[in-house]
């Protein structure tokens, strides 16, 4: 039988989500050890757990090019379905559906002729009249339509007016509908328009198509559309175009498929074959050597240092930085800077560059490696066996797009509000069936799990305690006065409190000011904080002395290879807040190592920190006082 610590290896998100879903008023039961093997028995049993899982881990187009959370993403898709003219071949179908729904939500259903004449000469504009983010237009009909959609942003200050009176004042003769289309069901600040959430889009888009479910998407279809792309074989509907993905969203899909852990369940093939391809084209530059290693453990870390992809094993002592470009030339000394951080900060680990390109550019770095697109698309489509996706017509694409949206709609993308997360409609229809038949199961493997939790973060918080005294002798345990934050462990070595004295316990302090803290988390919650970071944090007591965080932020914001992580934050009553990290251990670490290779990997890094990044902010903290002397005692 597995243990709590698989369970929530194995079951994570289903962890998660089944926390959200529980009612908070109720309190999880504390369950003895001799009751823990029961609990796990029966939840072992639990028939309907696989069925969720899936819904949570399994592939998903939109997931795999990290589609799901950009509103941008949703409007570029959107305004493709939407579009007569558009690639998918449907014609007006999507169109018709669309606006007798937000008619519809009006209260004025319209009639055939009526629709006929609107959607007959219909054009899609984007980002149009004031930034308005879909504008559906028929001049000759003297039909406009505005669709403001909201993801996981509310509305702006008089958003909704302010776009209503542009599209009144440019169409003042025309027949108007306006559209608020957002995840969740909200009344709209202006009263002109109809709201519409994403589930019932996505669930009416997908009565215009056939069924789908017995022929769900694979990850070759995917890679044949990646394949069409790059190589420009763009005929007919495809993702990457319908959803206009740039340069950063194609490092996202590679980040993808380089993680071992994602869902296209390939392992370390996808990483190996790209290894592979720059091998191939690059004979004589010894790279092929990788392919030897276990890259299991690869951490894929995105816009470090500026690096689009950095490749990092601690296990293989390997680094692979790949610059990708899509449509842009290389940045005047851009790979060379690069470079130089990289074998800065990964000292006795073998480096490789390789610069990732659409047309096979030559890099002005010879110790970076070329790489065209093609090539290792044409790789890709090599790794997985050809299925019966690839002779897929237009229509059967489209309907495989529009069966992925709605499943990302309904079961994936969930409500972001503020500190609650409300989930997607279907996923929390699920999740309360499975509370309702197995309540007593659910809740006491929550308070398992969160058992557990509590044991690694006291292990982790004596670890860390030892490991930074030991790093950074004689440093002064800075007190954290919030119970919320009681997780915090706070240190200010002696080097920084000579620069900027903190070491007052006065309940005005100038300054609150935590520089080596490590964040623990066993909150369902707060998933994501997981990890471990290394934090400068100054609050302000007094507005007055705001401009030294403000210096210090504009500092690392300039020096990404300092803090991979700078923010202004709002904490408590004591106002803004500079937080600048700089992250050594990850959620991921703690899901897919062992304990002891988390214990491993953050020593090392915090070994290179202490010689690398800890000088340099220390040069940083003094240019930030010298420059605002006033902020000083």
């Amino acid at each position: 039988m597995q243990s709590v610590e698989a369970v929530f290896r194995k079951r994570h998100q289903l962890l998660v989500a089944l926390d959200h879903a529980r009612n908070k008023k109720e309190r999880l039961p504390k369950i003895p050890s001799p009751a823990s093997n029961s609990i796990l028995s029966q939840w072992h049993k639990l028939d309907q757990v696989p069925g969720i899982e899936e819904r949570l881990t399994a592939f998903n187009i939109f997931s795999a090019i990290n589609a799901t959370d950009y509103e941008v993403r949703h409007s570029n898709f959107l305004a493709w379905l939407l579009d007569p003219d558009g690639a998918h071949g449907f014609g007006s179908v999507f169109l018709k559906t669309f606006l007798d729904a937000a008619a519809g939500r009006r209260g004025h259903p319209v009639d055939n002729f009526t629709m006929e004449s609107w959607l007959s000469g219909a054009t899609i504009e984007r980002e149009a009249y004031g930034r308005i983010d879909i504008v559906v237009l028929n001049t000759s009909a003297k039909f406009v339509c505005i669709i403001e959609n909201k993801v996981h942003s509310g509305e702006h200050s008089d958003q909704l007016r302010r776009y209503r009176q542009a599209v009144e004042q440019q169409f003042p003769e025309y027949t108007r509908l306006f559209v608020f289309l957002s995840l969740r069901p909200e009344i709209p600040s202006d009263p002109h328009y109809g709201s519409i959430t994403y589930a019932e889009l996505a669930m009416s888009l997908k009565g215009c198509v056939r069924d789908c479910d017995d022929r769900l998407p694979s990850v070759r279809f995917l890679f044949d559309q990646y394949f069409q792309f790059v190589t420009g074989y763009k005929t007919g509907t495809n993702v990457f175009s319908a959803l206009q993905l740039r340069e950063i969203k194609h490092s996202d899909f590679h980040s993808w498929l380089f993680n071992p852990r994602e869902t296209h369940n390939l392992g370390t093939s996808a990483l190996k074959e790209f290894i592979r391809a720059a091998s191939e084209t690059n004979p004589s530059r010894g790279i092929s050597r990788v392919l030897e290693l276990d890259l299991s453990d690869v951490e894929i870390k995105r816009e470090e240092y500026n690096i689009d992809l950095l490749l990092v094993s601690e296990r293989a002592k390997v680094v692979i930085a790949i610059e990708n470009k899509l449509d842009t030339r290389e940045g005047k000394d851009q790979l060379k800077r690069y470079k130089a951080i990289v074998k800065e900060w990964y000292p006795g680990f073998e480096h490789h560059f390789i610069f990732f390109t659409l047309r096979g550019d030559q890099p002005t770095d010879p110790e970076y490696l070329q790489l065209k697109f093609g090539d290792y698309a044409r790789a890709l489509l090599r790794l997985v066996p050809q299925d019966a996706t690839s002779s897929w017509q237009s229509h059967d694409v489209v309907s495989v797009l529009i069966a992925d949206y709605f499943r990302l709609i309904h079961h994936r993308l969930e409500l972001r509000l503020k500190t609650r997360i409300e989930l997607a409609p279907g996923l929390s229809q699920v999740c309360s069936e499975l509370f309702q038949k197995e309540k007593t199961v659910v809740c006491g493997m929550l308070s398992l799990v969160r058992q557990w939790q509590e044991g690694v973060r006291d292990e982790m918080e004596d670890f860390v305690s030892d490991l930074i005294l030991h790093a950074f002798p004689k440093s002064y345990r800075s007190p954290v006065r919030r119970p919320q934050y009681r997780a915090f462990k706070a240190f200010v070595p002696p080097q920084v409190d000579h620069i900027l004295p903190v070491k007052s316990d006065a309940p005005k302090r100038l300054f609150d000011l935590m520089f080596l803290s490590f964040p623990f988390t066993n909150r369902f919650q707060n998933a994501e904080a997981l990890g471990v970071s290394i934090i400068c944090t100054i609050r302000r007591a007094e507005p007055k002395y705001d401009r030294l965080g403000d210096r210090m932020y504009e500092i690392a914001q300039l020096s990404p290879e300092l803090f991979n992580l700078a923010n202004r934050g709002n904490i408590g009553a004591r106002g803004n807040a500079r937080i600048l990290s700089h992250v050594l251990v990850t959620r991921d670490d703690f899901l897919f190592l062992s304990l002891e290779e988390v214990k491993h990997k953050l020593e090392e890094k915090l070994l290179r920190f202490k010689t690398h990044q800890y000088p340099r902010i220390l040069e940083m903290l003094k240019s930030a006082v010298a420059a605002d002397k006033d902020a000083v005692p």
